[in-house]
């Protein structure tokens, strides 16, 4: 309808007036996330030891090496067993898979 179309034109104006404050401002605000420099990884397995006579689950050590933009540069360590390093691997395949979806551009039909 043509009050729709007008409130939509409206509020187009008022954004385009507001944009460059509202880059400055949400710019100031956001929560800088660490970039990603490098990886490894590790499998430990404990075999049999004195006091423990079983195998132990074997234990996936993963190393992350980050530039944090307040921190800088520093190394995480995640230890995880071998479920725990499937799920992460999934959320992190799922993950990635949303972000492609948002910034792969759409066909127009």
């Amino acid at each position: 309808s043509s009050a729709v179309k007008a409130r939509v034109k409206a509020i187009m104006a008022l954004f385009e007036r507001c944009k460059g404050i509202l880059r400055k401002v949400l710019s100031r605000n956001r929560m800088p996330f660490p970039q990603l420099l490098g990886t490894d990884w590790r499998l430990d397995k404990t075999m049999r030891s004195r006091t423990v006579d079983q195998v132990s689950e074997p234990v996936y050590i993963l190393s992350l090496r980050l530039k944090d933009p307040v921190k800088g540069e520093r190394v995480v360590q995640i230890s995880c067993n071998h479920s725990e390093l499937s799920d992460l691997y999934a959320r992190v395949k799922s993950a990635t898979a949303r972000v492609e979806r948002l910034v792969r551009p759409r066909k127009s039909k």
